[in-house]
């Protein structure tokens, strides 16, 4: 199996990089961009070790590297949302209440939903600042929770301390996803939805074809993923403003897949059964009730 080569790059403060030396990546000079970048964390650094101390994070992702351009703070990230009133308008918001994963029941049902999504991102979808929609429980952000199937098994990875928020150590998820952003020329909400799953995968894991080659074609998997439902609950405060858009990708049974975070992530395909032993990621527990 062809292995994905990597480039650790190391800074004064501690903090690790780690570069995939892929064919894309070297042409956008990523690996010296990471250097240059690195460099000027680490003159920061030495400000803060003269005592000239930034007390904030943001001083750090708000700044402006050497060449002029803003290492953007995660809450000034421009996503895609819904106006909550239109979910509410047609009673989605009690009917996603009701269960864990609102799921189509036959073809029209299903069409139906596709149908709708791209309705109301026509009627009620924006692009906005993701910290003011933390906050904002007038609209909804759309996530989606992107499933790969192989056979009878999913893969599913567990976070391992080192990696993220410490309440997440020894969770375990089937699901890859992030933040919806904007994409370009796209013509529906099942346009943006393929191309933002499309870009979760090529960013999370490593998807190996019989041959040991990897894929480059993640766009191809993710437009022909089936959208198995959506999923709502207001348990706390961050839920009460995202909602899931569960979706399935099935892949080849001699295809591999691998997690590129090695060192906070591990991942393997389980049964549904195997997975239910596990420590779930509340979302997780909740797409088990549609998964076979």
């Amino acid at each position: 199996m062809m292995k994905q080569e990597n480039t650790k790059i190391v800074g004064k403060n501690g903090i690790e990089i780690i570069v995939p030396l892929t064919d894309k990546n070297k042409a956008y000079d990523l690996l010296e961009r990471t250097k240059d970048f690195m460099d000027t964390m680490n003159k920061k650094v030495e400000l803060i070790d003269q005592g000239e101390d930034p007390t904030t994070l943001e001083y750090f992702l708000n700044d402006l590297n050497e060449e002029g351009e803003e290492v953007m703070d995660k809450n000034d990230e421009m996503i895609l949302v819904f106006d909550k009133e239109l979910f509410e308008e047609i009673e989605l918001i009690e009917d996603m209440l009701e269960v864990d994963v609102l799921t189509p029941l036959n073809k029209e049902d299903y069409e139906y939903m596709i149908s709708l999504l791209n309705d109301m991102w026509d009627t009620g979808g924006s692009v906005q600042r993701r910290g003011d929609m933390e906050k904002d429980t007038s609209y909804l952000q759309p996530i989606p929770y992107t499933i790969i199937k192989q056979g009878n098994k999913y893969f599913t990875y567990t976070r391992l301390e080192g990696g993220g928020e410490s309440r997440l150590y020894g969770k375990s998820s089937v699901g890859l996803g992030g933040h919806m952003n904007h994409v370009e020329d796209a013509w529906s909400f099942e346009h943006l939805l393929a191309v933002n799953n499309s870009r979760e995968l090529e960013e999370e894991v490593f998807i190996y074809q019989e041959n040991g080659e990897e894929i480059d074609y993640h766009y191809d998997l993710a437009k022909n993923s089936i959208v198995s439902g959506l999923m709502y609950n207001q348990k706390t405060e961050v839920d009460s403003v995202h909602f899931g858009v569960l979706n399935i990708i099935p892949i080849p049974e001699d295809w591999t897949v691998e997690p590129k975070e090695t060192d906070t992530l591990e991942g393997k395909f389980l049964t549904k059964e195997e997975i239910q032993e596990l420590d779930l990621e509340n979302w997780t527990a909740s797409a088990l009730s549609v998964l076979q």
